[in-house]
């Protein structure tokens, strides 16, 4: 047997940008049977059906800004959290530090080893 309603919930969720992409066509197609006259205003403010578009945009970005100022002004610290990362940033630190000194170490005894076999085993002679 089918289960229909999970396929229904599953499939034809509508989300966010469907919402926003539904009210967008619905402004713009009636805003566009105004400006062709398909639909008659009963006000007399024709210049406000030609910027509509420009003053909906203007809005909407007065929108969006107060928002993330909203977020940002009530995002809350979480304590713990930066405790947490914190003590991850030391011991990744410490890690890297014992990485490094292994290296320098190694390093260190290549250049020894270099040198000791540079040097000349021939006797010198007076």
């Amino acid at each position: 047997m089918i289960n229909t309603k999970f396929i229904m919930q599953k499939y034809y969720q509508m989300t966010k940008l469907m919402e926003w992409l539904i009210v967008a066509f619905l402004l713009f197609g009636s805003w566009i049977a105004l400006i062709t006259g398909n639909i008659h205003s009963p006000t007399s403010l024709k210049w406000y059906h030609y910027w509509f578009p420009i003053i909906l945009l203007f809005l909407f970005g007065i929108y969006a800004a107060l928002i993330v100022l909203y977020r940002v002004f009530t995002f809350n610290n979480c304590e713990d959290a930066a405790a947490e990362l914190q003590k991850r940033i030391l011991f990744h630190c410490k890690d890297v530090d014992a990485v490094l000194l292994l290296n320098l170490v190694i390093h260190d005894m290549k250049q020894r080893i270099r040198l000791f076999t540079e040097v000349s085993l021939e006797p010198i002679y007076v």
